[in-house]
């Protein structure tokens, strides 16, 4: 990969007109993970249930703080005072500039990446004795997803071995580095992988919840709950788009941080069953049965219906998915409504 010009570089740094943007928007977010994070940990804390995924997905998190301080970095003193007279800076400032833009991208691929592995593994623990063949599928898009991170993180990390020539602009003419097609084609492969594993991980509870012998509704419900990530993939497809355009650096920033919040909180959803359980369907059943000679409201049905949900969440076990074990435990699965 040739070094860029000075041109170049400057129209990747030259964002100050959405400097407000980029800081703004991300923290916000990041107030919103915060939430989920603290409701997740505690409601796996009432279920004494904490697990790997919930490892992986504070990681996540914390690589998304990450980020977000050093683009706030970036744009309270890279691009809000030195990028606006970049041609004037010495070689040695500017590469200290593309040097953290390299970092941010680093983590970005590991934020998305091990944040789709939080939800295959929860997608396990939930689904935990599946037929080999569903576990194999499972662990087989986990571990697809880590290696192309791994690869996609080298290659923009390590294009030419040492990583110092990565941002360097005197670049010696005589070091041989991974041309800059290569590393787009890495990419896309690996928002590709990504995008599937958003898919994978909301088609498999639907293809085994759908199975079960229960109302069409809390199917319906269920299926809900475990297959938000669809929306994470959507939000991937739009921000693979945007690689495509490259003047569309804010669009691609804006849509990888959608697409890491839905990551958290479609992946923390299905986890929240405890806490829900614990500070309103208790409450709502207690007051069902002081009141149980009045007729049930259409709100106090719905409650006791998420109350059923809760529970099937929580006691849903793929041994019991797997065509023989249906037929031997076919009553387990009754609904009750």
């Amino acid at each position: 990969m040739s070094p860029p010009s000075y041109s170049q570089l400057y129209a990747q740094l030259s964002l100050q007109k959405d400097a407000t943007l980029r800081v703004a928007l991300p923290w916000a977010l990041f107030s919103l993970l915060t939430i989920v994070i603290v409701l997740r940990l505690w409601a796996r804390w009432l279920s004494r249930n904490l697990g790997l995924d919930d490892a992986f997905t504070v990681i996540t998190y914390l690589l998304f703080l990450a980020e977000n301080s050093l683009v706030t970095y970036l744009v309270q003193t890279g691009l809000s005072r030195l990028t606006r007279n970049l041609l004037d800076l010495s070689i040695p400032q500017i590469e200290w500039i593309y040097m953290f833009y390299f970092v941010t991208f680093d983590i970005s691929i590991f934020v998305t990446g091990l944040g789709k592995v939080a939800v295959g593994i929860t997608i396990l623990r939930i689904f935990g004795d599946a037929s080999l063949w569903q576990r194999w599928a499972v662990w087989a898009v986990l571990i697809l997803n880590v290696v192309v991170s791994f690869i996609d993180f080298g290659v923009i990390t390590f294009p030419c071995g040492d990583p110092t020539l990565t941002w360097s602009l005197n670049r010696p003419t005589t070091v041989r580095c991974i041309s800059t097609k290569v590393q787009l084609d890495i990419s896309h492969a690996t928002n590709a992988v990504q995008i599937v594993a958003d898919f994978a991980f909301s088609i498999f509870p639907i293809i085994v919840v759908w199975n079960l012998n229960m109302t069409r509704r809390r199917k319906v419900l269920i299926i809900t709950a475990l297959g938000l990530t669809l929306i994470t993939g959507v939000a991937a497809i739009v921000k693979t788009i945007y690689t495509i355009y490259p003047n569309a650096t804010v669009q691609r920033y804006i849509w990888f941080h959608i697409e890491a919040t839905l990551v958290i909180v479609c992946g923390s959803v299905p986890t929240l069953h405890p806490l829900y359980e614990r500070l309103i369907s208790r409450r709502r059943r207690s007051h069902n049965l002081q009141d149980s000679s009045k007729p049930q409201s259409d709100g106090e049905n719905q409650g006791a219906f998420q109350s059923h949900m809760n529970e099937d969440l929580s006691q849903i076990s793929l041994n019991r998915f797997s065509a023989h074990q249906r037929h031997h435990d076919h009553s387990s699965f009754e609904a009750t409504d």
